[in-house]
């Protein structure tokens, strides 16, 4: 599926900010948007938070997670969201 918008965020052990991340993102008006989060293997608990926000929301299906396979730091999470972004406009 392709969308008119990505919001890509890195995140690494943000486990207490990530709330405030979800649902500044699914307040947003986009009739087409992805929210694309991209791990780079943190140790907090964020990856449950995120997965009660696909269950529990009516955009939940559009929430995309994406784990680097090991730590490589800010710039190359920034690569990999725009690699992987379906949106035609992208957002960090």
């Amino acid at each position: 599926m392709n969308y008119e918008v990505t919001i890509g965020t890195p995140v690494h052990n943000i486990g207490r900010y990530i709330h405030n991340a979800m649902e500044s993102a699914l307040a947003q008006a986009f009739q087409s948007m992805e929210f694309l989060v991209v791990d780079d293997c943190g140790t907090d608990d964020y990856t449950d938070i995120v997965r009660e926000y696909q269950r529990s929301r009516p955009r939940g299906c559009d929430i995309c997670i994406v784990r680097q396979p090991q730590n490589r730091g800010l710039g190359r999470v920034h690569n990999r969201i725009i690699s992987e972004a379906r949106g035609r406009q992208l957002y960090h």
